[in-house]
């Protein structure tokens, strides 16, 4: 308790260097806020951030790590709740695709009574990759499209996801 009382309010920034490059992640207070794969260096450093691993920040790394080990999952880490009705209710529907499954961004849309543009809209702007599975969403046919990580990526996700193969080791380090 102690420890959730006093990471309130902390902003802490990680990366975790993955087999298909680095991912920065970031909390702030007791909700993963970010997951996203970071081509360039991190060069500029939050002057708010503190080299603290707070419990949602371990909760994370532990996520990412059994992910890429291809080990089974544990649950979910706690998500932040900002984003409209319509992203957060799209959230819930991708985070509902089984692993190594995938689905159309025109299945999604129907479920949402929207278009399949505006599904594949508020999924470039997913904050959450991996842990909110955008990367299972494929085009009409199935198709191979859009993804905010790079479409090498996708495709490698998806095919480690099917074949469950584990990767090499990984590693997470603070961002100072």
């Amino acid at each position: 308790m102690l420890a959730q009382s006093t990471a309130a309010g902390l902003r802490a920034v990680w990366e975790f260097r993955s087999p298909l490059g680095l991912i920065v992640l970031e909390a702030f207070g007791d909700a993963l806020c970010t997951v996203r794969f970071f081509d360039p260096p991190v060069s500029e450093r939050a002057p708010d951030c503190r080299a603290v691993c707070t419990p949602i920040v371990q909760e994370t790394l532990d996520w990412l790590e059994h992910y890429f080990a291809g080990a089974p999952l544990p649950p979910i880490p706690k998500l932040s709740t900002l984003g409209s009705a319509f992203s957060l209710a799209l959230r819930s529907l991708v985070c509902a695709i089984p692993y190594g499954e995938t689905r159309t961004y025109g299945e999604l849309a129907r479920n949402l009574l929207s278009s399949p543009r505006a599904v594949g809209r508020a999924l470039s702007r997913n904050p959450i990759a991996l842990i909110v599975p955008c990367h299972r969403v494929l085009g009409r046919g199935y198709a191979l499209v859009g993804y905010a990580g790079g479409l090498a990526r996708k495709k490698a996700l998806l095919d480690f996801e099917k074949n469950h193969r584990p990767w090499p080791s990984v590693n997470h380090t603070a961002i100072l």
